[in-house]
């Protein structure tokens, strides 16, 4: 989902430019500093400018929040490229928990209920074995992000 069109060019991408909107991209134009004639051309899904990655376990929470009258969704990617002989290949995950404000977690919506493996979307809805969190609405929770060699880009209410 990455436009590119790579080019041999000596020179950086210009950070004087400001991108250009191309549909849900955002495009950067580039012309070689020893020949005006090469270019390059990188884009960016508009939503995926930055993510929090980690190639190791990580982990991090979400501020306590209302949750809405709307289906949560995530926008992450969790795609391993390890070897299916060693069984690494299952290596890449997110798992995601619901917690009180204070930290403890709300029972049945516990991480190994919401488990993301070899996925890139963006709008992975947020399920705990199937179930949605419609028992939370209006509460404050915070949600708790477990991963590994996985990038977390926004959590959207749908």
């Amino acid at each position: 989902d990455t436009l590119a069109v790579p080019a041999d060019v000596s020179g950086g991408i210009g950070a004087w430019q400001a991108p250009v909107t191309f549909g849900d991209n955002l495009l950067w134009f580039d012309y070689g500093w020893q020949d005006p004639n090469q270019y390059l051309v990188l884009g960016l899904p508009a939503d995926r400018i930055a993510g929090v990655y980690s190639l190791a376990n990580a982990e991090f929470s979400t501020r306590p929040f209302s949750v809405p009258d709307r289906p949560l969704a995530l926008n992450a990617r969790a795609l391993f490229r390890g070897s299916k002989k060693l069984h690494t290949h299952k290596a890449a995950y997110i798992m995601v928990e619901a917690c009180e404000a204070g930290g403890a977690v709300i029972p049945g919506f516990e991480k190994e209920k919401c488990i993301f493996r070899d996925v890139d979307g963006r709008r992975l809805p947020l399920v705990w074995q199937e179930q949605i969190p419609k028992t939370l609405v209006g509460r404050k929770v915070q949600l708790r992000f477990y991963f590994r060699d996985a990038t977390l880009y926004a959590l959207t209410a749908e």
